[in-house]
């Protein structure tokens, strides 16, 4: 996995659109079962996001 550096997020603030949609999240060694945690941080994050935009946007539900 290439690691996220400073260039890659120069290149993503200058990205404009509506919306645009950031998601930072903390993770853990893949080899500790805090990673575990992670994933389903992330899941619930993106399907909070996904309803959020929904209905801000009045997206169609897929």
């Amino acid at each position: 996995m290439k690691i996220f550096e400073k260039n890659d997020f120069l290149t993503i603030t200058k990205i404009q659109s509506d919306p645009v949609i950031s998601i930072y999240v903390k993770t853990s060694r893949k080899s500790t079962n805090a990673y575990k945690e992670d994933i389903l941080e992330l899941k619930n994050q993106i399907k909070d996001i996904k309803t959020n935009l929904e209905n801000s946007w009045e997206l169609d539900r897929r």
